[in-house]
């Protein structure tokens, strides 16, 4: 199963404005630039609800151990980047206000900046201040060289590197969700950034913007949830089994009898998956060969494409398998968080020993 969650918040803070939120931007930013001598560094805080998913392991489910989770952002631009560079993602281990300004154009205090959580208010800085006087970071906390942009948990981190080539955001950051479940560190989001010691060095390694969840695209950042589901055990023939019992390579089709054109967002469906023989032998016997229906083979993996864009927003995966039904092979989709207004297109990926296919199911709408 896959489930998406988008962010309840986001914003980047900027070293040489330091007092400036930029809540409703469209695009958040992760840089390390120079102005001449003076250097600009830019990080990324971002927050997602993760109530529903600490209910579904409470209720079982999700199992706690089996999950995995990964923070998606579709970049929009980069510039001028290091042929080498690698992006950090910590637990933020205080909470913050997105805001309401931009960089540009609504020009405001009012919310999370490099010196402030909460915007120019000097009780709700990102270090903790005993008399004016600055004190350390609590235990396993720690934050900028100047005690400002941040501060967050140093147990955990997630890692992208990148050499000669920049690809969208991916990270994994199950380890912080299991933290967060678990109540050993509270959920304020994550902070991401280039490296510590490479902000601090004399080497500019440019800019990267990716698209927030201000956009008026499908692009909005994303915290993906995906889990393995148990089958049901039924009555059907493997047709890999089948196939290796014939004296003959069963050739055969994949498809859906209940597959809609359009479903509404937040639904949750099982679509059914049929597999028969595409050129059956024909018998002597009361059943009519086309309607014999077989499980696909073990390893058979489903996928979902925005038909538009051709991008994958479900990939091929060991927690996207096929499962088998009491009748059916049988594929759980929830629409919850799905782009509207979109069509997608449902594959299936079936492997065997002979060989690997690849059928298109059949496509939907997703509307409000």
């Amino acid at each position: 199963m896959v489930l998406f969650y988008t962010a309840s918040k986001d914003a980047t803070i900027y070293l040489q404005q330091p007092y400036q939120n930029t809540g409703i931007d469209e695009v958040l930013e992760i840089s390390k630039v120079y102005y001449g001598d003076t250097r600009d560094n830019s990080r990324v805080l971002i927050q997602f609800d993760t109530t529903e998913i600490s209910k579904s392991i409470a209720n079982g489910t999700i199992a706690s151990s089996s999950f995995t989770a990964s923070l998606q952002l579709k970049i929009t631009k980069a510039e001028e980047l290091a042929a080498n560079f690698t992006i950090e993602a910590y637990p933020i281990s205080g909470s913050w206000e997105m805001g309401t300004g931009t960089r540009f154009d609504n020009l405001t205090t009012n919310g999370a900046t490099w010196i402030y959580r909460n915007g120019d208010d000097t009780t709700t800085n990102w270090y903790t201040t005993m008399n004016g006087v600055t004190a350390s970071y609590g235990l396993g906390v720690t934050g900028s060289w100047d005690g400002r942009g941040g501060s967050w948990y140093t147990a955990s981190v997630a890692t992208q590197s990148f050499s000669y080539t920049v690809e969208d955001i991916n990270l994994d950051v199950t380890e912080f969700v299991k933290k967060w479940n678990s109540g050993s560190i509270g959920n304020n989001g994550f902070i991401l950034k280039f490296p510590s010691n490479k902000e601090l060095d004399t080497i500019d390694y440019g800019s990267i913007k990716m698209f927030s969840k201000e956009t008026n695209t499908i692009y909005q950042p994303k915290l993906v949830i995906t889990y393995p589901e148990t089958n049901t055990s039924g009555s059907l023939i493997d047709i890999t089994n089948f196939a290796a019992s014939s004296s003959y390579d069963v050739v055969y089709r994949c498809y859906s009898p209940n597959l809609k054109d359009s479903y509404t967002k937040g639904q949750k469906v099982s679509v059914k998956v049929d597999a028969r023989e595409l050129y059956p032998i024909k018998q002597f016997n009361s059943t009519f060969a086309y309607q014999v229906k077989y499980y696909l083979p073990n390893e058979a993996y489903y996928a979902v494409m925005d038909t538009l864009t051709k991008e994958f927003i479900i990939n091929y995966s060991p927690n996207t398998k096929v499962l088998r039904g009491l009748r059916n092979n049988m594929i759980n989709l929830n629409f919850t968080n799905w782009p509207i207004g979109r069509n997608y297109t449902l594959f299936v990926k079936s492997i065997d020993t002979n060989n690997e296919e690849i059928f298109e199911i059949g496509s939907f709408d997703i509307y409000e």
